[in-house]
């Protein structure tokens, strides 16, 4: 069997769709004797074959104001490989205008499509975006017509695959058929509280500090603002200091608080596992203000290196965060995430990520998600 990931939002910096992926890529070498091809915007064309797998990259510009992120509307491009390649399923993890050339390699050759719901697109870009150049008003426009792009595409799939219960629920409300749950994983043995070193805290001068980390994408959706604002309001009433982990559109304003705040430091995109899984392990408490999150990867991520979660009440993470391994405050609110930021700190922060690390690796491992992802290809496979 080939299996093709299609998909606009991969690059070299990106999170976690381009985790998931190279998960996927080892459970391929690992356990079965499948191909599997990879599709991608890039700053040029180019094939690179390595044994089972292929990464072919489509030359496409950046998004505006959304770089890393790139865009292609060479669609005959896309169904040109698709033809040449002939993958058996196609996995589309952006629905915009990937679909489209698999929907049409389908009508002549035979082969499944999964469309996995990475990000609540209706909710995160359309309202939130639109709400902010024209009002809540034409914002509740935009999500409404984008949840019925999202009906209309989506059941053209065999399946669609999300990450939560919650957005599964959302999915079927909308009118979604053949949605099945798959959480995402974590490798367990990379992100570990033993990985916690003292060399990071003395490169930024943490020794002594309860130190606060959030590590992703700069960008609106995630609400960098909140955490920042927050830990400006919370910092003089405790010894403690922020870590900003990532790359994104918000990098200028992380790296203008990091100027004027001694407490407040910045550290780019981490492109090595290992060392992401020792900046964590060495802080104390995980903070993200994102209320979008679909599974919430780098949360899990955090949880499996020993760390309790302050977040928000919204999204995957009321999946996520019990009161056992963490605090969900109200969306949008700097003075409770403030507030909480300190109590947190100074309260029962270490046996909460003790309970983290132990609910992860019971409940967590990329081995079960793509079982369960392997069991809906051959499902769609042998229907078709």
């Amino acid at each position: 069997m080939k299996i093709c990931d299609l998909t606009q939002a991969y690059t070299p910096q990106s999170g976690g769709i381009r985790t998931y992926i190279h998960e996927k890529r080892k459970y391929i070498q690992n356990h079965t004797r499948d191909e599997h091809l990879l599709v991608i915007p890039g700053e040029n064309d180019s094939i690179i074959r390595e044994a089972r797998f292929t990464t072919i990259t489509i030359k496409a510009p950046h998004i505006p104001k959304c770089e890393p992120y790139r865009y292609t509307f060479r669609l005959d491009k896309v169904y040109s490989i698709l033809k040449a390649e002939r993958p058996d399923v196609i996995e589309i993890g952006s629905p915009y205008l990937m679909p489209y050339p698999a929907m049409l390699y389908r009508r002549y050759y035979p082969c499944s499509i999964i469309g996995f719901y990475h990000t609540d697109f209706p909710t995160a870009y359309s309202e939130q975006e639109v709400a902010k150049i024209a009002g809540n008003g034409w914002g509740s426009v935009a999500k409404h017509l984008s949840e019925w792009y999202a009906h209309k595409i989506y059941n053209c799939f065999d399946y669609t695959a999300t990450a939560s219960e919650l957005l599964k629920r959302k999915l079927l409300k909308m009118g979604i058929k053949r949605v099945a749950k798959i959480p995402l994983g974590v490798d367990a043995d990379i992100f570990h509280p033993s990985r916690r070193t003292g060399t990071i805290r003395q490169r930024f001068a943490l020794e002594d500090k309860i130190v606060l980390i959030y590590a992703g994408r700069l960008d609106s959706e995630k609400r960098i603002d909140v955490i920042l604002n927050a830990f400006e309001k919370s910092f003089n009433r405790f010894n403690g200091a922020l870590m900003i982990v990532g790359q994104g559109p918000l990098e200028p304003l992380v790296m203008d608080y990091a100027a004027k705040h001694p407490d407040i430091h910045y550290i780019p995109y981490v492109h090595n596992k290992n060392e992401l899984a020792e900046i964590l392990a060495s802080a104390d408490v995980y903070v993200t203000a994102g209320p979008h999150e679909t599974f919430g990867l780098s949360i899990i991520e955090a949880q499996a290196s020993g760390l309790p979660v302050l977040g928000v009440n919204a999204g995957a993470l009321q999946e996520r965060v019990n009161p056992s391994v963490g605090v969900l405050v109200e969306p949008g609110s700097v003075t409770e995430m403030a507030n909480t930021m300190f109590e947190l700190s100074t309260n029962g922060f270490r046996e909460k990520g003790r309970n983290a690390r132990k609910w992860v690796e019971q409940e967590f491992s990329w081995y079960k998600t793509f079982s369960k992802m392997y069991r809906l290809y051959e499902i769609s496979v042998n229907k078709n």
